[in-house]
């Protein structure tokens, strides 16, 4: 994500509905189960965080036992698959790109794609790993055993602050 430009072109920051974003990373990323898709949408709206300091999509993120979840994503989709399976997009890579286009503007469509190269190419348990190393999920599990469920929100702040500290610790 240290690659990113923060140029931005005319079109001003755009807001996507998140089932529009979690239909894009369905066609674009091959292999993609719940938790996959889970994680790709919380690194998309963290690095948009941390870069244009405005989300991206208007869920939050709370810090379930396996990492950050979208609960309107977990309701949408958890009929879609047998958990750990993977979720066959119900649209093509085109129609879902089109539509990401007409909301966002090219700096946000880059960065966007950015995460999906960065993170799409590890598993839902290699990314789960990841997030419980982070200080926004660790910041929002405080005092919960390991096991313990929770509904609590991942603060956006800390989830922007993190990221823009980590691009700017790992520039080059």
């Amino acid at each position: 994500m240290a690659n990113q430009k923060k140029t931005t072109n005319q079109k001003g920051l755009g807001v996507l509905d998140s089932i529009e974003l979690a239909n894009y990373i369905l066609a674009k990323v091959k292999n993609v189960d719940q938790l996959k898709l889970q994680k790709l949408i919380y690194y998309t709206e963290a690095w948009h965080l941390a870069y244009f300091k405005k989300s991206i999509i208007e869920d939050d993120f709370e810090a379930w036992v396996h990492g950050p979840v979208s609960r309107k994503i977990w309701i949408k989709f958890r009929g879609d698959s047998i958990l750990y399976s993977n979720i066959n997009p119900k649209l093509t890579l085109k129609e879902t790109e089109k539509k990401i286009k007409n909301r966002i503007n090219d700096s946000q469509f880059d960065l966007l794609n950015e995460v999906l190269e960065v993170y799409g190419k590890y598993s839902s348990f290699k990314l789960e790993e990841l997030t419980h190393s982070e200080k926004p999920w660790l910041s929002a599990r405080k005092g919960l055993r390991q096991s313990e469920p929770s509904s609590k929100c991942i603060n956006k702040i800390t989830m922007g602050n993190f990221y823009r500290k980590y691009a700017q610790e790992n520039k080059n």
